[in-house]
Parts: structure tokens; sequence; C-alpha cells
């Protein structure tokens, strides 16, 4: 209050001291300044600046006072400036008292969101109705006319156009009533894409950096359009998809893979295991996957989904792959029989080789390894899918070629009791193939798995004609078994003694020799 009186007595002495027009002018020069920097933000404390416009008002009114009365005007109208430039300095302070609690609120955290300006600027509605109403009361002028200049500075305050200003306040309202969205949220309003920048009585501002502009959307039509709002329920996870074709070609399993390693040691991917790959449909040209994971900052979507499409192309290529794309199939049935004739020598020629590198194998010809390669299925399976189950007479052995599984054991199939895990190279069933006994555990694939069948047929072909091999087979599956369970010496050589008479009498009675 003693600041506001001295300012008035300020103004009161003006009228008397002709040169005060040249502190007015230059007061009111400042205040243009300031809220021009306030305007541009070219500094961390252009955001600290008031808004000036009410003491702008002020001076310019002291000004007009001033020059009246060297103009010789006297009454009514001087009054009236005098009383303008009174309200005006008040209204300013009000302004400044409002604008400061609302930044310590911002700085200090006492809101985890951005408060609404809209309902600072309801306040200073009110503030400045009772301001007003009560200098005009004290003034003796709360008459017909200076009722109307209340209303008329209302107005100006709130601005124009009252009936569409009351539908855009009242949707304004609901929006911060019903926590639709803040200042900062990213959403989509009526189609546009952008994080809110503020929300006044009028429009919600939407910034879109992907192409540097301001969406200004009337609150009146928030009513009637859908609001998709990314930054809920959480602020810091936003879920991004990758739509992608990958070629008939390549198995499911394996492309799943594929596309799940593409997410792993990304900076801007948080937790890749909150991530889920699956698969689509079928299309015309290619089988369709979607790719969805979480970043946390949205306005970097546009590059982080571009990483990640190109990180898929890479992967894919490196499999031996390609996207692929919408093309007119003129092979002939010939070419096609030809072209899988090519596929199947290339895996038969990559099963011989990772067979040749097992010790099991180590007593058994290139041309016996060749036969088993060409002449026994080259299988798949999916992650997740059982390759055998606990119980079933086993008439094959497995080699794994590429991927991994696991050798669950339980009474039942969905068990999840695993027991150990078994990866490229390593073999399972064999003694179940060799003995014709059932099976003692089951096995499941972990990833997109490849495994080199060796049926009873070709163990028949490789034991009647090689019984070094036999003798071999049962050394060596005796010695993993004595690693296992630790057998002594003595011990090993009975289960392996054990293990060739089972494979005898088994070979005998299956093929009838």
């Amino acid at each position: 209050m003693i600041k506001i009186k001295m300012f008035i007595t300020f103004v009161n002495q003006i009228n008397y001291q002709p040169l005060s027009l040249i502190p007015l002018a230059a007061l009111f020069l400042l205040t243009l300044i300031l809220g021009k920097e306030k305007g541009l933000g070219r500094f961390k404390f252009s955001k600290l600046l008031p808004n000036l416009i009410f003491f702008r008002i002020s001076i310019f009114a002291a000004i007009l006072s001033r020059s009246l009365f060297f103009l010789g005007v006297q009454g009514e109208l001087l009054n009236w400036m005098q009383i303008i430039c009174s309200l005006a300095f008040r209204l300013g302070i009000v302004d400044i008292v409002l604008e400061s609690v609302w930044s310590a609120i911002l700085i200090l955290g006492i809101r985890k969101s951005t408060p609404p300006r809209i309902l600072k600027d309801l306040l200073f509605v009110a503030s400045s109705f009772i301001v007003i109403t009560v200098e005009m009361n004290n003034r003796g002028l709360l008459t017909t006319i200076g009722t109307a200049a209340v209303a008329s500075v209302l107005a100006f305050i709130v601005g124009p156009g009252a009936s569409k200003q009351i539908q855009n306040i009242s949707s304004a309202l609901a929006v911060q009533v019903e926590r639709q969205f803040s200042i900062g949220d990213w959403v989509e309003l009526d189609g546009h894409l952008g994080k809110v920048d503020n929300i006044s009585w009028n429009s919600t501002y939407l910034y879109d950096p992907k192409f540097d502009r301001y969406i200004v959307i009337p609150n009146s039509k928030i009513d009637s359009v859908s609001i998709i709002n990314y930054s809920m329920p959480s602020p810091i996870d936003f879920k991004l998809e990758v739509n992608v074709g990958l070629p008939y070609e390549l198995p499911p399993g394996q492309a799943l893979e594929i596309l799940r390693s593409t997410l792993f040691n990304h900076k801007d991917i948080p937790d890749p295991s909150r991530a889920s790959v699956f698969l689509d449909n079928y299309g015309d040209s290619s089988i369709n996957y979607i790719v969805r994971f979480f970043i946390s900052d949205f306005a970097i979507r546009f590059y982080v989904k571009s990483d990640i499409s190109s990180r898929i192309w890479y992967a894919v290529v490196r499999a031996g792959y390609s996207i692929p794309f919408p093309i007119v199939d003129l092979r002939t049935s010939q070419s096609m029989q030809r072209q899988e004739t090519v596929m199947m020598d290339k895996l038969q020629a990559m099963s011989c080789s990772e067979l040749r590198k097992i010790d099991l194998f180590a007593s058994l010809t290139d041309q016996e390894l060749c036969t088993i390669a060409s002449d026994d299925c080259f299988i798949r399976y999916a992650p997740g899918e059982f390759i055998v189950s606990k119980g079933e007479i086993g008439t094959s052995m497995y080699v794994i070629i590429d991927g991994t599984c696991s050798v669950v054991i339980g009474d039942d199939i969905h068990s999840d009791k695993v027991i150990t895990t078994l990866n490229k190279g390593d073999i399972f069933g064999e003694i179940s193939a060799l003995t014709n006994t059932p099976r003692t555990a089951s096995i499941r694939a972990i990833t997109h798995i490849e495994l080199q069948e060796i049926s009873q047929k070709q163990i028949e072909k490789i034991f009647l004609n090689n019984k070094l091999a036999m003798n071999e087979f049962s050394r060596i599956i005796a010695q993993r078994e004595a690693e296992s369970r630790n057998f002594t010496p003595t011990e090993q050589e009975d289960f392996q003694v054990s293990l060739l008479k089972k494979m005898s009498l088994s070979f005998e009675k299956f093929f009838n020799l």
C-alpha cells in the first residue's frame, strides 16, 4: 500500500513539473524493450520478466494526463486519466504477484505437471474485478457510468467475442477439471499431433517439432473431436511401432529373433525386455510383422523409428535374406524346382560341415556324413515348440545346427522344470534312438532352431557297415553320461558295455536280424 500511495503521489506531482514527460517517456520505452525481450526469450532470465502491459498503460495514462495539463484541459477528463493511471498500476502489481506465485509453483515442483495458464488468468480476472470495484467505490464513482467502465475494463481483459469466449472458456475449464491433458503432454487433437505448449482462454497451442510450427486449436472445438494423449498414463513411456514385411523364405521363428535383436543396445530404448515382436498377417508378397517398444522422449520418435528400420534392413541382409516388395512371379515349375534343389544342396552342405565338427561322428567317413545329411530331414522349430516329448518311443536322434533348446523334465509336457540348455553342436535323443526306449525328458525350443534329424534307418546303415562306429558311439555316450552323473571309471565301463548290449538287442529286434 505504501508503494501504491508513493506512485499515486508521483503521478499527481508530475502535473506541476514541466520536465516530468522526459522520465515518463524513458520508463515507457524501457517497458517496451523489456516486453520485447520477454517475447523473444533470447536469455535464460527472459521468462522471469514480468508482464508490463498494465505498467505501460499506467505510464501512458500519466503521459497523456500531463499533456492534457499542458494544453490547459481541466475537469473530468483529467481526473479519469489519473484514475486509469492508478488502476493500471495496481493491476500490474496483481499481475506480478500472481506470475511470481505461478513461477514458484513451477520451480519448486509443488505440482507434478505444469499449472495451466488459464487458472492464473481466472484468478487475475477475479482480482481485477475486486481492485477496480474497490477503487471506483472509494472515489464515489460506482454509478451507472462507473459500472460501465468496470465492464469495459473486464471486457478488455477477457477479450472480444463474448459468446464465443464463454464457450472457449467452458471447454478450457472442462479440460483442466477432467485432466484430459496438461501443458507438456503429447496429444493428438483433431488429427494434429504436438506437445501442449499453452492453454489460454480461447485456444490450445500445440508445438509440432516435425515441421517446427505451432498449431492453434480453438478450445470450443476440443469438445467435438477425439483426444489421444500419448503422455498418459505414464509421461516417460511412449510406445512406438515399426511395421515390416519379411520374405516367406525366412522362417517366422528366425524372423522374430532378428527383429528382437535390433532393439538391444539402443541408447534411446531404456528397457528392450518390455518390447514385443509378433507376426501380424500374411501379405501378398511378404509375412508382415509388428515391432513394438518404448522410448522416454516422444520428440525423437522419428529418429528412433528410422534407426530401428535401418537396423532391421542390415540384420535381414546379414541373415542372407532381403526385404521383399510386390513382384509378378514369372517362374516356371522347373525353375522353382531348380531353386529348391540349390537351397537343399546348400542346407545339406552346411549340415555335413556341422556334423564333421562333432566328436560323436569322428569315426564316420565324409561319405557317411553326407548320406545322413542328404537322406534325413533338415527341420526347423519356432520358439516354444516341443521337439520331442517325454515318454514317447524315440525313432530319431537330433543334432542342433543352429539355435538353442531346453531339456524339460516332469510328468506334464507343459512343465517348466528346465534341467539344462542345449546349444549349437549338441545332440539329444541318441540313447532313445539307439536303444529303442521311451524318451526320459522333453525338449523345447528356446529360440528359432534348426536340426539335422538322424533316423533309425540311417543308424542301421551306419552300424551294420561300420562296427567301429558303433563302439565309438557307445564310448563317447558313456563318457558324456559319466561326466553328467559323476561315474567312477568302473561305472563308466559298465555303462558302456550295457549300452552296447542294448544297442545290439535293439537292432536285432527292430531290423529282424
